[in-house]
């Protein structure tokens, strides 16, 4: 049986499950009191993975900003902060971004045969960088070399297609949504899972664990009760 990291999603949402605007535009749906908690996820996972319009659009940091939680991944033989890694199709990334210019972890690019050898050159010296062969990136393959490189707990930041293809490859083992009280709407608005979506048969199912409430959010914690892989 192939070895896969314990994967879990972290995200915020509106009410009605949207994650952005329709027009993409960066929303903040989460408060102080969520961040310290998200942070401490932060600061107990290998590495933070998230895809590439995540990247683009929010342009995150993906690092721990609490002092304590830095010191005792040191005292824990970690590095200061978990890897970063983005699953980019094209390795478009802009050397100005958050992710390349922040000296303070290692990086790994997951892109696809339609990235260009100029665009692989660009990101080298800041990023390992692993080609798939293929115009998609396969996540099982993805989850594997993690592993095989020491990622044994995962943390998935989005969007929500990728959250999609975790999911749909039954990597996902917990899911933390923090839930906003603010409607979004849109039928064009990214959401918590996007992609093809599930039939009937092939609907993903998830236990409740438990569910906090901090300030005006609702702090929903899943457990995945598929067959794991």
């Amino acid at each position: 049986m192939a070895e896969y990291p314990y994967v879990i999603i972290n995200t915020a949402t509106s009410i009605d499950g949207k994650i952005a605007t329709p027009n993409r535009q960066q929303t903040i749906l989460s408060n102080n009191a969520d961040l310290e908690v998200v942070d401490k996820i932060r600061s107990e996972v290998d590495a933070i993975l998230i895809g590439h319009t995540t990247l683009i659009q929010d342009n995150p940091h993906l690092t721990v900003k609490n002092k304590t939680y830095i010191e005792k991944r040191v005292q824990q033989n970690k590095s200061p902060q978990p890897m970063k890694i983005v699953i980019s199709p094209n390795c478009k990334i802009p050397l100005e971004s958050n992710f390349l210019k922040d000296d303070d972890a290692e990086k790994f690019i997951f892109t696809t045969e339609e990235a260009h050898s100029k665009d692989i050159q660009s990101c080298l010296p800041f990023a390992t960088i692993s080609q798939h062969s293929s115009s998609r990136v396969n996540i099982l393959e993805l989850a594997k070399e993690l592993y095989k490189n020491g990622i044994k707990k995962l943390l998935v930041e989005g969007g929500g297609g990728i959250n999609f293809s975790f999911i749909q490859s039954g990597l996902v083992d917990e899911i933390r949504v923090a839930i906003s009280n603010c409607i979004i709407g849109g039928e064009h608005s990214p959401s918590l899972v996007d992609g093809q979506g599930f039939d009937s048969e092939n609907i993903k199912q998830f236990e409740l664990v438990n569910v906090d409430i901090l300030h005006q959010l609702i702090i929903a914690n899943y457990r995945s009760i598929n067959e794991q892989l």
